[in-house]
């Protein structure tokens, strides 16, 4: 005997909201089968508990009730089939009177109740009371330059009557509404939200990007340092959650409005970086001075412009550096305490505006080897903090030491005495051998 075929739907109520696209789905269980299973939806209404309304069928186009049949011909009521045992029922611009209590069956009538072939779950709609306002009127345009803040700010709120809750998200559109980017959001938890692979989301761990709500239905957004990628037309959206009956969350309901048309002139910086070897010829044991030369056009006015460097050897640019100088002047601690890592001292300066140097202090034999220096542009408007505006990378130099004059000198004097201690034995050897011959002979 094969085991009874059992429907199930979500556990109710369902709150979904007026004007929304509700789904419902209903699947059957134990079903051996094999072929392809049909469904009949009905729903009961409050105020005739009793009398079961027919909605739509897979099977009978003739199933739906005459207040229902002009829905289901415009498709405003549909089913979906993710399975041959599984079907879906979409309310599109739900209404008030879908209110209900809405049952899945497998047969159209009931051979014996409680019907396993059948499943009830409650429907409820809720009016749409969320509330999203931003500027009035058209959004404003902002004409921001690089490096300065941008704030936004936007209100929202529900009256709904069960307990829900809102997450609202800043997004960013830089050529249509269909191509929005998450900038940063709250959650319905009231946890900051994003795209963790995301750019904003790696500002916003730098302190760059600042979102809050105040006041308990005002959200702010904050960007410092605005860089051309930002500009476009900032939108608002909110969401309205509610918990389902054993399903988690839902969102309910969500509204988008814009707030502003956002353009950023940018600081047109050109930086280059030069890395050479003072034009003389080094030994070892010498100091070494590696510069590092810096070009910079087009000033921008405005920000005020620091620089900062750093300087590697036989490493990519990733790992740590031999010696880095921050935009203040601070010559900031590295991975091998200031020195090469054959164990040469290091220190720094700044000879001219534009000129850094690394100087190698008796330069050892496994210093030799690829150096380059890197150059950042750090700028500033008045009142606000220091942002990165550019970099630029030198191209690799190599520093070759020659041997040292001394050393020079020591080779001929060591080949020297190696022949010559070579040929005295030769002689020996040659005066010892004719001696015992003669005696050999004697």
């Amino acid at each position: 005997m094969s085991s009874p075929r059992l429907v199930q739907v979500p556990r109710g109520p369902l709150h979904r909201v007026e004007g929304t696209h509700a789904i419902i789905p209903c699947n059957v269980t134990s079903d051996q089968s094999g072929g392809e299973r049909d469904f009949w939806w009905s729903v009961f209404k409050p105020e005739a508990a009793i009398a079961s309304i027919g909605v739509i069928s897979t099977r009978d186009p003739e199933f739906p009730d005459p207040d229902y049949g002009p829905r289901v011909g415009a498709r405003e009521i549909y089913l979906r089939k993710p399975s041959r045992v599984s079907v879906e029922l979409h309310l599109t611009n739900l209404q008030k009177d879908d209110e209900g209590e809405y049952e899945c069956r497998t047969d159209p009538i009931a051979r014996v109740y409680p019907a396993s072939n059948s499943a009830r779950v409650e429907l409820k709609v809720l009016a749409d009371t969320l509330q999203l306002a931003g500027p009035s009127g058209e959004p404003p345009r902002l004409a921001l330059r690089e490096g300065e803040s941008l704030a936004l700010q936007c209100r929202a709120a529900t009256l709904t009557a069960p307990h829900t809750h809102l997450s609202v998200t800043f997004s960013l559109s830089r050529s249509g509404p269909g191509d929005r980017e998450m900038v940063i959001g709250i959650g319905r938890d009231l946890t900051v939200e994003g795209q963790e692979q995301g750019a904003y989301w790696a500002r916003y761990a730098r302190g760059q990007i600042r979102v809050e709500k105040v006041r308990g239905d005002s959200y702010h957004l904050r960007v410092d340092h605005v860089k051309p990628q930002d500009a476009g037309r900032y939108y608002c959206s909110a969401a309205e959650w509610i918990q389902d009956p054993g399903m988690g969350w839902k969102k309910i309901l969500e509204r988008i409005i814009p707030l502003a048309d956002v353009s950023v002139q940018e600081n047109d910086v050109t930086l280059g970086a030069v890395a050479s070897v003072a034009p003389a010829t080094f030994y070892r044991g010498d100091s070494v001075d590696l510069h590092c030369n810096v070009s910079l056009g087009s000033r921008p006015d405005g920000p005020e412009l620091r620089l900062a460097v750093a300087w590697w050897s036989e490493r990519e640019e990733g790992e740590s550096p031999l010696a880095l100088v921050d935009h203040r002047g601070v010559t900031l601690p590295t991975r091998l305490s200031g020195r090469t890592p054959a164990g040469s001292q290091l220190s720094t300066d700044r000879p001219s505006p534009l000129c850094f140097r690394l100087r190698i202090h008796q330069a050892r034999r496994e210093d030799q080897g690829p150096y380059r220096c890197r150059v950042t542009l750090w700028a500033r408007l008045q009142g606000q903090r220091w942002h990165q505006a550019a970099s630029a990378r030198s191209e690799t130099i190599t520093l070759f030491l020659y041997l040292a004059p001394s050393d020079t000198l020591l080779i001929p004097m060591v080949i020297g005495a190696a022949i010559s201690l070579l040929l005295s034995i030769t002689i020996i050897a040659s005066v010892t051998c004719c001696f015992l011959r003669k005696l050999a002979k004697r």
